[in-house]
């Protein structure tokens, strides 16, 4: 059998430089970019790796990678115009409506924080507050759904593992949700009495650190937390069908993804 041939550095910086701009231009896919059938582009989706990798060629496909020149090699059909614009002028959009739509996003903040105070104002100074007060643990169960609600992925994750961990979020919403369905709220606060700092730990677990996307124990030890968070919001060890809910509910995230 022919040996095969042991890459040099140069040429294994290029495999994996080439991987990524596939992922990238991939990535760039699901928000509607296409390769414009550049030479560029070809070169590097194509064909075997280069007997030669020059340290020029190297800094080409950096640039591809971690920088904007990939929008020079797209185009973008804008049903808007009915026509295809460059990658350049689609990305100049892009952050134009990002721009737009923080602004939204602080206007709508604004309203809401001047609605908020005027309807504190009114309630606050009603005679029935103080019998009203929220538990602690419900405080506590509403900084855990926040918290969930306004996940986001870390800027350093790959594609791969920010789909992964959205996944994981997905679940544990669910699981939340659930629990909040079926027993109402103020019961599920009251079954999290005593447990509510694990509980923090674990959803912080799941959210960001735990769970290994290249090792099988590391997926286990996600759906593990995923199981000891419905105990204690449920208030008792799950039954085995419902361990096995929980493992199909995953699986369909994973489909759905």
């Amino acid at each position: 059998m022919k040996q095969k041939k042991k890459l040099t550095p140069n040429q294994d910086r290029y495999k994996e430089l080439r991987n990524r701009l596939k992922r990238k231009v991939r990535d760039l896919g699901k928000r509607g970019y296409m390769p414009n059938k550049s030479v560029v582009l070809e070169k590097y989706f194509f064909g075997d790796i280069p007997e030669k990798v020059t340290k020029k060629v190297l800094e080409t496909l950096e640039a591809l990678v971690k920088g904007d020149n990939i929008y020079d090699f797209l185009h973008y059909y804008s049903p808007l115009k009915d026509k295809y614009i460059t990658g350049r002028e689609r990305r100049k959009e892009e952050r134009s409506e990002a721009s737009r739509k923080a602004w939204e996003t602080r206007r709508r903040k604004a309203l809401e924080r001047d609605q908020f105070w005027e309807e504190y104002d009114e309630y606050y100074s009603g005679e029935d507050y103080w019998d009203n007060l929220p538990d602690e643990e419900e405080l506590i169960l509403d900084r855990i759904l926040d918290l969930i609600d306004t996940w986001d992925a870390d800027p350093k994750w790959s594609s791969e593992l920010t789909d992964i961990k959205r996944e994981d979020k997905n679940l544990l919403k669910s699981v939340f949700q659930g629990s909040i369905n079926e027993l109402g709220k103020s019961q599920v606060a009251r079954n999290i009495r005593g447990k509510s700092t694990e509980l923090l730990q674990y959803v912080n677990e799941i959210l960001y650190s735990s769970g290994d996307k290249y090792k099988k124990s590391g997926r286990d030890g996600v759906m593990l937390r995923i199981q000891q968070i419905r105990d204690i919001l449920y208030g008792r060890a799950s039954t085995v069908m419902e361990s096995i809910q929980i493992t199909d509910l995953a699986e369909q995230f994973n489909e759905a993804e």
